[in-house]
C-alpha cells in the first residue's frame, strides 16, 4: 500500500478506520470520505487491547471476505489490513501515555477500564502508518470522537477529523456490528433505546436534568435494560451543562441480555 500511495503526493487522502464485520454504517462513513477527498483508504484491524474481556476479541465477528467485496463495489482506492505484528511490533505491551483527558475516565471510560487507551493507541499507530490528510468517524461512538480530537489536537498531528452522523435502522436502532448478537426478541426491543433518548430529549429543560435521567433510567430497566449511564452533558467535553453550553449530547449505554449497546442524541441549547 505504501508504494500506491507515493503516487498519491497531489492527492487529498481520507482514512475510515474499522474493525470489519462491515454495515450499512460504515457505508456511509466511507461515502462520506470519499465525498472530502479523492482517494480513500479503509483500514480493517480488530484491536486487541481496546477489549476488557478476551471472550469479546475472540467472538468478534470477522466477516474479512465480504467486507473486501463491499469495499471493492464501493470502488475504495486502497484497504489496509494489518497483522497484529504490524500493528504493534515490539508485542501488545508496547506503551503508549495518552495526552491528560480526564472525560476518556468518565462514562464508558469508568466501565471499560483501559478502554480508551487501546483506542488511542491503534488510532495513533494509525496516523503513523497512513499518510492521510483527514479521517471520518461516527458520531455514534461520541466519547470515543471527543477523545481523537483531544488526541489529534494533543499530539499536534496534522490530520482532520471529521465526525459523520450516527447511521440507523427504520426502526431508529443505531447501525453496529454488536446487534447480530441480540436474539429476536431483544432485537425488538433494542430500538426503545432511541426512543428513550427522543423522549429525553423533547422533555429537556436546564432545570430538570436530573429528574429526566432517573427517569430515562426507569424506562430502560422497564423494557429489561441494565444502564451503565444515561448522562445530558456539554456536547464539547461531556462535563456538566452550564449557563455556557451552546450543544447538548445526551449519552447513553445499556445492556440486552450480554450484548452492550451505546446510543446518544444531539441538539442545541435553546
Amino acid at each position: 500500500m505504501h508504494s500506491q500511495m507515493q503516487d498519491w503526493q497531489s492527492d487529498h487522502v481520507v482514512l475510515v478506520p474499522t474493525m470489519g464485520n462491515l454495515h450499512m454504517g460504515h457505508q456511509q462513513l466511507i461515502q462520506r470520505a470519499q465525498s472530502l477527498g479523492n482517494r480513500t483508504v479503509v483500514s480493517i484491524f480488530v484491536n486487541p487491547i481496546q477489549f476488557n474481556q478476551a471472550s469479546d476479541y475472540e467472538h468478534y465477528p470477522r466477516t474479512i471476505e465480504a467486507d473486501l467485496n463491499l469495499l471493492k463495489k464501493m470502488h475504495v482506492d486502497a484497504v489496509f489490513v494489518p497483522s497484529e505484528a504490524q500493528m504493534y511490533p515490539d508485542g501488545e505491551s508496547r506503551t503508549f501515555t495518552m495526552p491528560a483527558m480526564p472525560l476518556a475516565n468518565e462514562f464508558c471510560g469508568r466501565h471499560r477500564p483501559g478502554h480508551f487507551s487501546g483506542v488511542c493507541t491503534v488510532v495513533a499507530r494509525l496516523f503513523e502508518i497512513i499518510p492521510a490528510h483527514s479521517a471520518v468517524f461516527g458520531e455514534k461512538d461520541f466519547q470515543q470522537l471527543l477523545i481523537i480530537q483531544h488526541l489529534v489536537r494533543a499530539l499536534d498531528h496534522p490530520i482532520n477529523i471529521v465526525p459523520v452522523e450516527t447511521q440507523r435502522e427504520s426502526d431508529g436502532l443505531a447501525y453496529s456490528s454488536r446487534n447480530q448478537h441480540l436474539t429476536d426478541e431483544q432485537r425488538q426491543t433494542a430500538p426503545w433505546l432511541y426512543k428513550i433518548l427522543t423522549q429525553a430529549r423533547l422533555k429537556y429543560t436546564a432545570n430538570h436534568s436530573q429528574e429526566i435521567q432517573e427517569e430515562s433510567v426507569k424506562l430502560l430497566e422497564k423494557h429489561g435494560f441494565k444502564v451503565d449511564y444515561f448522562h445530558l452533558c456539554d456536547a464539547s467535553d461531556l462535563t456538566e451543562i452550564n449557563a455556557e453550553t451552546q450543544r447538548i449530547v445526551i449519552l447513553c449505554a445499556a445492556w440486552l441480555g450480554q450484548t452492550r449497546l451505546i446510543d446518544n442524541i444531539l441538539f442545541q441549547k435553546s
